[in-house]
């Protein structure tokens, strides 16, 4: 997290870096694995307002707070964040910077939410975009999936979660989506009350699979309903195990949830919390849970420099390498 009005974001320069390629989504790639295939990259950097500074290419203004990550495709760097506090505007803003040379290219701005429960007035846009094709995809800080041109920020199609779905968010909407094939998951942003503690709808979807060029729904889940701890801020992942597609949503719950990609069929749930001990009155000993992206690593031993320590199974079991 960015939380400085004078630290702007900052380009790191890498004239002679080897096999650079676009970063188009957090983790780099579906399966949020987070290898870059960069080398001879700059390992310090110093920057001074007004100055030069070193191994700096560039530097633009966010403003004073900036939970996501910058995102880069075919020339194009995308960076969500909120308006400055001298901005008479009030609001989240996704921004698009010129990767060559840090210019502004477009941005679009959305209102903050009248409700500070949903939409916390310290936040702004939290997700971080992903760009397939031509368009990116990103949630704003109205719970709102939306698709926009790369060219020029044009809006192709919103999904209102909070207005189609009954969505309730805690304090924020953080997922980042991302693209495979013909659709978009990501979370919903669901989340218990922060006033009560309570889900008061546990039946509104938490986990959806969107159609990139209409917006449409292709399918939903409610999992975890009433057993959302606090708020759900995590995103998905997608990846092979086995030879078969598999999308993995982090639950509210402290629970993993997979599904095929194609149908929203469950195909196995993992509880993350094990280890935590039970109330006698059957609560959870901690609202902890689960707000990273889950990383699938389910490349072959032969393929991978260091093995890990574990490996999916492919049914929610993780096998001890």
């Amino acid at each position: 997290m960015i939380r400085n009005l004078a630290f702007p974001f900052a380009l790191l320069s890498a004239a002679t870096s080897v096999g650079a390629a676009d970063w188009p989504m957090l983790g780099g790639r579906p399966d949020r694995n987070m290898v870059a295939e960069a080398t001879v990259l700059p390992d310090t950097w110093s920057w001074d307002e007004g100055g030069d500074g070193k191994n700096i290419r560039w530097t633009a203004p966010l403003g004073h707070v900036t939970y996501g990550a910058p995102v880069i495709s075919e020339g194009r760097v995308f960076i969500g964040t909120n308006l400055p506090e001298d901005d008479k505007r009030k609001g989240g803003v996704l921004k698009c910077f010129a990767e060559k040379d840090g210019r502004l290219l477009w941005e679009a701005v959305h209102e903050k939410l009248g409700d500070a429960t949903e939409d916390d007035v310290s936040v702004g846009v939290c997700s971080t975009p992903c760009v397939a094709g031509d368009a990116v995809f990103y949630v704003s800080n109205r719970g709102e999936l939306v698709a926009r041109a790369v060219a020029d920020g044009a809006e192709r199609w919103k999904l209102d979660f909070r207005g189609t779905l009954g969505v309730a968010p805690n304090q924020a909407s953080a997922s980042s989506p991302v693209v495979v094939g013909d659709l978009v998951f990501v979370v919903t942003g669901h989340g218990a009350s922060p006033r009560t503690g309570k889900v008061g709808k546990p039946e509104v979807p938490s986990f959806v699979a969107v159609d990139r060029r209409s917006g449409k729904l292709a399918w939903k889940d409610n999992s975890p309903g009433a057993r959302i701890l606090t708020g759900q801020w995590g995103s998905p992942a997608h990846g092979l195990v086995k030879g078969e597609p598999q999308v993995v949503f982090p639950g509210g719950d402290g629970w993993l949830y997979a599904f095929e990609p194609a149908t929203g069929k469950p195909r196995w749930r993992f509880n993350c919390k094990a280890h935590e001990k039970t109330h006698p009155e059957g609560d959870p000993e901690t609202t902890y849970n689960l707000i990273s992206a889950p990383v699938i690593d389910a490349a072959p031993a032969k393929d991978r420099a260091t093995p890990p320590r574990v490996a999916p199974a492919g049914d929610g079991r993780m096998n001890a390498a």
